[in-house]
Formats: C-alpha cells, structure tokens, sequence
C-alpha cells in the first residue's frame, strides 16, 4: 500500500491541522491529541519562524508484520514522557527534551536501530514521522517535523529548516 498521494511535509515549515489530517487520514486520534484548533498550529508555526526551538513528537507508521513491541520502541519509549497507541498500524509518542542535544541524540538513535532492524529479505518500505517536541525559555510549545524514511539499507534524515 503506498502513500505517495501525499508528499513529505520536509523542507516545508507551514504545520497545521490539514497537513496532519492529511498524512494521517485513518487515525483521527491524532487530531485531539494536536489540540482541534487552527490558531495554536499557526502560532507554533509563528513562533518556530520567530524563535527557531525544536519540538518533537514521535509518530510511526509501520506494516502490520512488523511488531510495535521491539526492543528499539521499547528503548525510545523509556526515554519519553508518554506512550499513546492508535491502533495496530499506528503508534504516537509524545515526549518533550529540554535539552536539544538529548533529542537529537535519541534520534539517531532510532535511526540506527531502525537500520539494523530493517535489514530483511522484505522489500517494506516503512516511513517514521519524527516531530520534535521542545520547550524555549518563555516554556512555549513549537513544532519541527522530521521525516524518516527506512528502506531496506537506506535511510535518510529530511529536516525543516
């Protein structure tokens, strides 16, 4: 099943309510979590423009044969604050770092793991949506989103800039 109605949100800094409705049109979940109102996506969006914070939250999309409960979701879940699951093909994790070296490093991290899991005969293409979750000085709330894409060997970091 492919998604290529859609493109990645990389490179693009306009976050909103659409976009993520849009990436995601089954787990309607996602749109409660992200708070149902257009003004905060716009205010994220303004103060990511005006103060360049990170923010990050986790979503993974995966096929149904590859199973949430690996040690590497474990891994990354042990170092986030919540753990939220849609449903059999989708998993939310929110969580905030304060320190930006810390985020960035965990990333890698599941990026790593990922790698070495994905290493199967299955030609699978199986795609994370990463967004940071970070909190500034005034303790406001902006959003980043990082889109991982795993193929097989390859994988590649697309970060808004």
């Amino acid at each position: 099943m492919h998604s290529n109605a859609h493109t990645p949100i990389a490179g693009n800094i306009s976050i909103n309510h659409e976009v993520i409705i849009h990436a995601h049109p089954k787990t309607l979940d996602i749109s409660q979590i992200y708070v149902q109102n257009e003004r905060v996506f716009n205010e994220c969006d303004y103060l990511f423009k005006r103060h360049k914070v990170k923010f990050s939250i986790a979503l993974l999309k995966a096929n149904r044969s590859f199973e949430f409960d690996c040690d590497y979701i474990r891994e990354f879940i042990r170092l986030t604050d919540k753990l939220i699951r849609v449903d059999s093909k989708h998993l939310i994790i929110l969580y905030t770092f304060t320190d930006l070296y810390m985020a960035e490093k965990a990333l890698i991290r599941l990026e790593k793991t990922l790698l070495s899991k994905s290493n199967s005969k299955s030609n699978d293409l199986f795609t994370c949506t990463l967004i940071e979750k970070c909190k500034n000085e005034t303790t406001k709330t902006l959003l980043r989103i990082l889109d991982l894409k795993i193929e097989t060997f390859s994988s590649g970091i697309h970060t808004v800039e």
